[in-house]
């Protein structure tokens, strides 16, 4: 019977493309051994017993999945500027975002210009997961847009920008700025900015400090401002 059930199993596994590279079905222990594959790629390369220990399937050993998005809830973000650190409030202060909310939607904007030009921050602490793959993709993604044109419209007056610093663990400095994309332009329509972070000495457990800026001028001294909308990290991941 136990031959079988065996054939019948390796019959099955043929028919998917699951196969073993010499390995041996042991139906006693319920163990396998071998180098197995799934379409010639290898899932595999230690012995795997069902009964009695877990799959022996290294984070090393699976598949790398790119650019997968961690969202960031805008009420993490803390002020740049005094009180410098505090989580961002509804209550404005100069050089600071302002948190609103709406209907169960927290969301974040720039002071008003009040006929002139303003400059906000914000800061975000993200530490790298142990699935972050060392050295790989890592991009900082940020929905906004102004919620009228200023004037003069011009570029300058309605961007929005991105810093990142690796915090060293041993003495907790940041280290020189690693986003690799200049300022871009934010328009009336909402839409994802993403800020290319160099990737080159980042590893799991890594720390990033990022600091989000708008900038807003309104010689007018209309009601417009820009508005950040919601923030994510995407990674290379393992796992």
């Amino acid at each position: 019977m136990k031959k079988v059930i065996g054939i019948m199993c390796a019959m099955l596994l043929a028919c998917t493309g699951l196969y073993a590279d010499g390995g041996i079905w042991n139906l006693n222990d319920a163990e396998i051994i071998g180098n197995w594959t799934f379409n010639s790629t290898p899932i595999f390369n230690k012995a795997v017993t069902f009964n009695s220990t877990i799959v022996g399937l290294t984070r090393a050993k699976m598949l790398q999945e790119d650019l997968v998005a961690y969202p960031i809830p805008v009420y993490s973000l803390r002020n740049s500027a005094a009180p410098a650190g505090d989580v961002i409030c509804i209550t404005a202060t100069s050089g600071n975002h302002i948190l609103t909310y709406s209907a169960g939607v927290f969301g974040a904007t720039s002071n008003a210009p009040s006929s002139s030009t303003v400059t906000d921050a914000s800061v975000l602490l993200i530490p790298l997961p142990p699935e972050y793959v060392a050295g790989q993709t890592v991009t900082i993604r940020v929905n906004g847009k102004i919620t009228a044109e200023p004037d003069p419209a011009t570029a300058a007056g309605k961007s929005l920008d991105i810093n990142c610093y690796e915090i060293t663990k041993t003495s907790g400095a940041k280290g020189a700025d690693i986003c690799a994309t200049a300022a871009r332009t934010l328009t009336v329509t909402a839409a994802a900015y993403d800020f290319t972070i160099t990737p080159t000495t980042l590893a799991p457990g890594d720390l990033l400090s990022v600091i989000i800026t708008t900038v807003f001028e309104d010689d007018d001294g209309a009601a417009g401002k820009a508005q950040i909308n919601g923030v994510e990290i995407l990674l290379d991941i393992k796992g």
